[in-house]
């Protein structure tokens, strides 16, 4: 269980998170290339800036759009009524820069 996890920044390519229950996780600029969060639980995650370029949101519950819309990049599959973010491309700031 990952709920409320902090997860900013986190390298989570290619990351297998089937079924994982991250209610309320800080994904913010997280790179989610790839990742397969089916099944998985998002409610109140937050997305800021997450790459989610591949990413498999099947069945994803408790994903909303403005959560798709705070992140960027085209996913591979999304819950039924969703669509991608209109930005394609994250501004990657890092900690340092800020």
């Amino acid at each position: 269980m990952l709920a409320g996890a902090d997860l900013r920044q986190a390298d989570l390519e290619d990351a297998d998170l089937t079924g994982a229950m991250l209610l309320g996780a800080n994904l913010s600029g997280a790179n989610l290339v790839n990742a397969n969060f089916e099944n998985a639980m998002l409610l109140n995650a937050q997305l800021e800036n997450a790459l989610i370029n591949g990413a498999n949101f099947k069945n994803t519950a408790f994903l909303i759009q403005d959560q798709i819309d705070d992140a960027c990049g085209t996913p591979k599959v999304l819950p039924e009524g969703l669509q991608a973010p209109k930005g394609t491309s994250c501004e990657r700031t890092t900690m340092e820069s800020k």
